[in-house]
Parts: C-alpha cells; sequence; structure tokens
C-alpha cells in the first residue's frame, strides 16, 4: 500500500512566506485531508437488477434489485491499476431517524484511506422498515439479506477480477456484525469489525428490532444469523477466514455480552491493552472515553487497514506493529479525553452565558 498518497494534500510550505502564512496553510491542508473530494448526493442514480449488472456500471453510486430487497451501493476506484486487485466492502451500522436520509453510507469518505477499491453497501432492512434504526442487514424468516448481500458482492467480484484472498469485509456496531456474518459465504477472506455485535439478542436493540420486525433473535437460524460465535469458530478451525476485531475496552455491555463470550468459545482467557495475534484472528484492545460509539476517524482507520493487511498476507506481526498500535492506543485515549474536556467546558460556557 502507498501509505503516503493519503498525505499529499500536504504540502509544503515556504517559511519566506511568513508565520502566519506557513500555519495556515498547514491548517488549510490538514482540514483538506479527509475531505473526500466529491457528493455523494444524487438522486438519479441508475438502478440494475443483478443479472444485468456489468463491468461498465461500477461507478458512482448505483442501486440494485435482487429478490425482495433493494440494495444501494457506492464504489470508489482508485487512480492506479497497481492497486485495483483488492476490495474492501464496507457495511454501515444504526442511523439516526432524524438526521440521516436514505441511503446511509456510513464512512463512504474513508476510501482516501484506502489504497484499493471501495464498495459501500447500504443496509436494505431501512426500506422495508421506516422505523427501523439499526437493521443488520437481517431480511426475513425466509430469506437471507445479508446472503443476498454476499452474491452481489461475488457478483461485482467476479466483474472486477478479485481474489478472494484481496478481498476485506469492514464495519463497524451492526455493520461489523455483517462483516463477521460475510464468513459464511466467504473463504480465504479477511473480516474486520470495530465494537460488534456478535450476539445480536445480547445487544439492547435486539428486543426493539424484534418488536418491528417481528423476528426472533433467539432462535436457530436456518443461515445462522443468529450463530455469529458459531460461524467464527468454524472458520478458525478451518483456517478459512482470518477476523481482526478493534474493541473499546470502556464498553462493558460490547465487552461482557458480546467480546468475552466470543473468546471464551475461542478458548482466549487473556488479552493485553493494544494488539493481540491469536491463531486467524487478532483482537485490538484499546480503551477511550466515549463508549461504544468512541470507534475512531479516518486515521485511525488507516491503521486498522495496514493491520488488517498484513494479517491478510499472512505476514508475521512485527515487534514494531505491537509497539506502534501500543502507542497509536494511548495517544487515541488522550485525545478521546481531551475531547471529551474540550466538550464539558463548551457546555459550561454556554450555561453560563445562558444565565447570565
Amino acid at each position: 500500500m502507498n501509505y503516503n498518497k493519503i498525505y499529499n494534500s500536504l504540502t509544503d510550505v515556504n517559511i519566506d512566506d511568513g508565520y502566519e502564512s506557513c500555519v495556515k496553510q498547514i491548517d488549510f491542508s490538514y482540514n483538506k485531508l479527509k475531505d473526500p473530494g466529491y457528493s455523494i448526493d444524487n438522486e438519479n442514480c441508475p438502478s440494475y437488477h443483478l443479472e444485468q449488472l456489468k463491468r461498465d456500471c461500477l461507478h458512482d453510486r448505483f442501486s440494485i434489485d435482487y429478490s425482495n430487497y433493494h440494495f444501494e451501493c457506492l464504489i470508489n476506484m482508485p487512480n492506479s491499476e497497481e492497486t485495483g486487485d483488492s476490495m474492501f466492502v464496507i457495511f454501515s451500522g444504526a442511523r439516526d431517524l432524524k438526521k440521516d436520509r436514505l441511503p446511509v453510507f456510513k464512512r463512504w469518505s474513508y476510501h482516501k484511506f484506502v489504497d484499493s477499491i471501495v464498495l459501500n453497501i447500504a443496509d436494505p432492512m431501512f426500506y422495508k422498515f421506516n422505523d427501523l434504526c439499526l437493521g443488520w442487514y437481517y431480511g426475513d424468516e425466509n430469506e437471507s439479506a445479508i446472503k443476498l448481500c454476499a452474491d452481489i458482492i461475488k457478483k461485482i467480484q467476479s466483474l472486477l477480477s478479485i481474489s478472494n484472498k484481496k478481498l476485506f469485509f469492514f464495519g463497524s456496531s451492526g455493520g461489523g456484525y455483517v462483516s463477521l456474518q460475510m464468513a459464511m459465504y466467504f473463504s480465504e477472506t479477511t473480516h474486520i469489525a470495530i465494537n460488534p455485535q456478535i450476539i445480536l439478542s445480547n445487544f439492547f436493540y435486539g428486543k426493539t428490532f424484534s418488536e418491528i420486525t417481528g423476528i426472533n433473535l433467539l432462535t436457530r437460524d436456518d443461515f445462522k444469523r443468529n450463530q455469529t460465535i458459531e460461524i467464527i469458530k468454524n472458520r478458525i478451525k478451518n483456517s478459512t477466514n482470518r477476523f481482526f476485531i478493534i474493541q473499546n475496552l470502556q464498553c462493558r455491555d460490547d465487552c461482557t455480552l458480546q467480546l468475552f463470550p466470543l473468546m471464551k468459545e475461542l478458548g482466549i482467557s487473556k488479552f493485553h491493552f493494544g494488539l493481540n495475534n491469536y491463531k486467524n484472528f487478532a483482537l485490538w484492545m484499546y480503551s477511550c472515553i466515549g463508549g461504544h460509539n468512541a470507534q475512531g476517524d479516518q486515521l485511525i482507520f488507516s491503521y486498522v487497514i495496514y493491520i488488517a493487511q498484513k494479517i491478510s498476507e499472512g505476514s508475521e506481526l512485527t515487534d514494531f506493529d505491537f509497539f506502534l498500535i501500543k502507542n497509536i492506543s494511548c495517544i487515541w485515549r488522550q485525545r478521546e479525553w481531551f475531547l471529551s474536556q474540550h466538550k464539558s467546558c463548551l457546555s459550561k460556557l454556554n450555561f453560563i452565558e445562558k444565565n447570565k
């Protein structure tokens, strides 16, 4: 991966321009760093049936109607042909009913930090249930929208000649669940999840999901949608997939109700702060104020990608890798603490202003 490409917008500054000018130029370059470079607000994107999809359809936004579900997609192709042989598929988690307009593409702007093809697929459940905040790409009792999503990915993968070893799945929270579930339909792929749901019935929104959809999350499911631990355990045992989970220790429920049950099933009883490497399973434990929602930004994402690519290649993680992730975890922790203090100070100042 060309890591320096990310920072191409940080141009050189000339000290002869003066101190103030140097600072402004650096600030401008830094703010431009996270700018995706284009907008996804396209109301007239083309729509296809899966069998109609061709190679020249794969650009910007498009949608696919497949079986009984509507899938909104966004694809970003790298400029370099050398990096077009790998693909990251990003899934979304929850939406804010008041703020998030459909389709919801979480982390769509992160493509600049991945030197490969990036495919975002929105949750089709939001088109079935208007009041649903988190759909997990679940489907219904007779049909798995996760499987349908896998079929779409396989079609696009074939059109782009992407091998399974070069295919990465990524998501956080509910999107992380989908990333892990994809191991049901792919082998030799890498599955990345930040603070994921692993046992849906243990997550607080599970009850609301069942009330809205009528789906029971406690029963054994023909598509194994309620048996994510079983999928991961079998795939690790058979060495067919690689998993990378990034977890905030400051979220009690995520740890005790989701991650720890998985670790126990895998026979893992100990971990340390930072990066942990087990057989076909890597775990990045960080500890930040903010709990479940403290999931990092594009810069943290770039370190996730760095480790994920090493894991996928079968490369040995070095002492420097473990040192690097520990250091980043410490910086991440300090940054989140600073931001929380900053917000607290602003809140107090606003209160004082209102009560003058």
